[in-house]
């Protein structure tokens, strides 16, 4: 192999089994080159491949970097970090290179200066999604624990927006770690020597301390603000601004109201840029989840849409309107040229006997013709297995599909073709990624893909006969968000199944195999290969699995559409919800006859036990109708009404606990009033029952009427003065107060009551002056208590004296 500093002229041209297209970029210590294979023609894939410069494949301290980074991040699985597909050194030439995936987009660094050079503004809310997704893929960076659970410690420490991929199909991706740290190096940065760029270098960095992870977060801080600002935060001599930033007297200003952005845009930016690391966010997952919660507050797209990827999505066809497609035909030319000048339709091997590698590597455990070795089988399917493999540089798992036998049938070669051609197109998250495609020692195809960690759907179900009712509505929404990415593209999956989706950590899910899948998109390459030959004949050719396709693919599969796939999440929902299938029978024959003829039994009568609601009957037959127009038009309109019916309980109860709430208030009420009545009407009652003596009573006129008034504060508020009811005096009381001896005879008892009556004139007149004739006759109670008892005592006194004159002159008549 010859040296791989290249001049334009040199390429295209082959580098061991793949072919370099075109330099992307080239630095101060190696090349990035656009490459591909000339394995399966259509199953090309761009992929991208660093090498170290020439004058630098001696100095062990750029080679042990530059491996290093491939170390670090072969670790990482996730979407937000661009994956390293292989990493060697060339047995020729003996230098090192690394095969990454390739971005189909651009740098941060170029999204910013786009803006700035056609005028057109980056959102505020359009900056907080790309950083929300740096923060998500940060976070997994982060907290990475390899195979033993032992945490990596992995910092990027140079984290920029040259170093940030963003697709046009809105993901954001970090790349580079060149410079990045973690416990599986083999070598360290040298202490004291700043690899970062100044402009995002953390006060901490700047004052020698080379820092822990939340240097990332103050680099992330520093972008996200210069996305809002519309310009770069160093301003004058990076040695300058380094200085100010070491001595806390360069701070990133509030930027909020300038851009439209709620206040706590710059509460986030201050915690991820403080001068006090302690101060920025303990956890990366929390920043990323308090800039997720800012995009609460921003408006909804054009299309109603708020996901976080959307807004990037949107805010790059701004930008790049178009250019994703141009970058696709000239990728496509450049293989055409390559294939003319090597005349090669396979990926070179290396130069010994074919069948006598085939048979050493077979016996090494290796997948022939590769690097990986076979950990285990996965499973089989028509014509191929699917086995775990490991990457034996890199230490990487990784699902290598290959067809079972180098006698394959076309078929079997074209499906893995055109599985391999549509995932190569695709990059949709919640979709399985294919890494890298070719073929075996022994000229059999393979394509190598993502590992997906978790089980299977189908394990799931068989393991609990079942889901709950809102365990299944979760699964099915988000298998239907996944299919609502892939039919936006033009893909139906056409085989979807629970053997076919798989459940991660979290809830996640990834749908598999898309060997049988139908390409409608002009976007996804060419599609007379894609589209599935016509039968031959009076033959029948069923593609799908019977017991979840609609019956329209085996009707009528030239009509097949986005509905098909949505018809096999009805059934996959049934078989969750009853742990049954909607339909059984003795062969694929009476099964699809059985569809075709009429519609499932309900869910909740096929399982009375599990009280499935009747709105959740509704959605599973209205995707299991054998009419495709009766279906639901689209997935996203499915997982709206899934999502509609998981929220209808939690309405019904705080209805039902309004409606309660209120009702306990008003029963509450009525109570209170009863008893108030009740005390007023007999406060002696309620004093001597309860030992209370209700402030209301005393101010009721019935209650002053039957009851003693009782003695009062000088502090009680005035009130109306009434006059003391002295009882009319009688003979008979008069006559109870003498001695047995003196008393007089019943007679003359009731002829002295008769002449102490009064008259009623009498009454009336002295009623009359019980009444006040003006205001003066207020006056308060207190006033009023004193010669109240003074003339109870002057009125008794005379009584007393008027009985004693009658006794006398009563003995005197007798």
């Amino acid at each position: 192999m010859r040296s791989a500093t290249l001049s334009l002229s040199d390429l295209p041209r082959k580098f061991g089994r793949y072919v370099l297209l075109r330099r992307v970029a080239k630095g101060g210590m190696g090349e990035v080159m656009l490459a591909t294979t000339l394995g399966l023609e259509g199953a090309e894939r761009p992929l991208i491949i660093k090498t170290i410069r020439t004058e630098h494949k001696t100095d062990k301290s750029f080679n042990a970097r530059f491996l290093d980074e491939a170390r670090v991040q072969a670790q990482l699985e996730h979407a937000g970090v661009a994956q390293v597909l292989e990493a060697t050194t060339d047995e020729e030439s003996q230098e090192p290179y690394v095969v990454v995936e390739f971005v189909d987009g651009r740098s941060l660094g170029d999204v910013r200066a786009r803006s700035l050079t056609t005028g057109q503004r980056i959102e505020w809310h359009e900056a907080v999604a790309i950083a929300q997704l740096s923060a998500e893929a940060l976070s997994h960076v982060h907290e990475r624990h390899d195979a033993q659970n032992r945490p990596l410690s992995i910092v990027h420490r140079d984290l920029s927006p040259q170093n940030l991929m963003v697709s046009y199909g809105g993901d954001v991706k970090i790349i580079d770690f060149g410079t990045a740290r973690g416990e599986n190096r083999r070598c360290h940065t040298v202490s004291g020597v700043v690899f970062a760029k100044p402009g995002y270098v953390a006060p901490e960095v700047a004052n020698g301390n080379p820092g822990d992870y939340r240097v990332d977060l103050y680099a992330l801080g520093v972008m996200l603000w210069e996305l809002c600002a519309g310009r770069r935060f160093l301003q004058g001599e990076a040695s300058d601004h380094m200085a100010a930033v070491s001595k806390n007297e360069r701070n990133l200003p509030a930027i909020a109201e300038l851009c439209g952005a709620p206040r706590a845009l710059d509460d986030t930016i201050a915690r991820l840029t403080a001068f006090d690391r302690d101060a920025r966010y303990a956890k990366t997952k929390v920043a990323a989840r308090d800039l997720a919660s800012l995009l609460g507050s921003a408006p909804a797209l054009a299309g109603g849409d708020r996901g976080v990827r959307p807004r990037v999505s949107a805010l790059m066809q701004r930008l790049f309107e178009g250019e994703s497609a141009k970058n696709r035909r000239e990728f496509l030319r450049l293989v055409g040229e390559a294939r003319k000048i090597f005349q090669a339709g396979k990926t070179p091997h290396a130069p010994t006997p074919r069948a006598a590698l085939a048979m050493k590597q077979e016996q090494e455990g290796l997948v022939a013709g590769t690097r990986y070795r076979i950990v285990r089988e996965i499973g089989r399917g028509s014509g191929t297995v699917v086995v775990e493999a490991e990457h034996m540089d890199l230490g990487r798992k990784a699902a290598v599909k290959i067809a079972e036998a180098p006698s394959a049938s076309a078929e079997t070669h074209a499906r893995l073709m055109r599985e391999a051609r549509i995932l190569s197109a695709l990059d949709v998250p919640g979709v399985v990624r294919v890494l890298d495609v070719g073929e075996t020692a022994d000229g059999r195809p393979f394509a190598v893909l993502e590992l997906c960690e978790g089980e299977t759907l189908e394990s799931r179900v068989r393991r609990s006969d079942g889901l709950s009712v809102h365990e299944a509505l979760g699964v099915a929404e988000r298998l239907l968000t996944v299919l609502s990415r892939l039919h936006e593209r033009g893909v139906v999956h056409r085989d979807i199944k629970p053997a076919n989706v798989v459940l991660g950590d979290g809830g996640s899910i990834t749908v598999v195999d898309f060997g049988i899948a139908l390409a409608k998109s002009e976007l996804l390459l060419s599609l007379a290969d894609l589209d599935t030959p016509a039968p031959k004949g009076n033959a029948v050719t069923v593609f799908g699995t019977p017991e979840y396709m609609a019956p329209e693919q085996a009707a009528r599969p030239h009509e097949v559409d986005a509905r098909a796939d949505i018809y096999g999440v009805g059934a996959i929902l049934y078989e969750m919800l009853t742990g049954r299938l909607p339909f059984v029978g003795a062969s694929a024959v009476a099964i699809l006859e059985a569809k075709s003829q009429g519609n499932p039994e309900a869910p909740s009568e096929r399982a009375p036990a599990r009280e499935i609601p009747t709105d959740i009957d509704a959605i599973c037959l209205r995707a299991l109708s054998r009419h495709p127009a009766l279906r639901y038009a689209s997935a996203e309109e499915m997982r709206a009404a899934i999502s509609l019916a998981m929220t209808a309980p939690a309405k019904r109860r705080t209805r039902r606990r309004r409606i309660g709430y209120a009702a306990i208030a008003s029963a509450m009420t009525c109570a209170l009033g009863l008893t108030a009545a009740l005390a007023a009407r007999y406060p002696d009652e309620v004093k001597r029952t309860t030992g209370l003596e209700l402030p209301w009573a005393s101010e009721t006129p019935a209650a002053v009427a039957e009851a003693p008034r009782a003695p009062q504060a000088a502090t009680d508020a005035p009130t109306q003065a009434q006059p003391e009811a002295t009882p009319a005096p009688t003979a008979t009381a008069e006559a109870a107060a003498l001695p047995s001896s003196e008393a007089p005879s019943p007679t003359d008892l009731a002829s002295a009551n008769a002449e102490l009556q009064p008259p009623e004139d009498a009454l009336a007149s002295r009623a009359h002056e019980t009444e006040p004739a003006s205001a003066d006759a207020v006056t308060p109670k207190a006033e009023k208590k004193k010669p109240r008892r003074a003339e109870k005592k002057s009125e008794g006194r005379k009584k007393s004296g008027k009985r004693k004159s009658k006794a006398r002159k009563s003995d005197d008549s007798n």
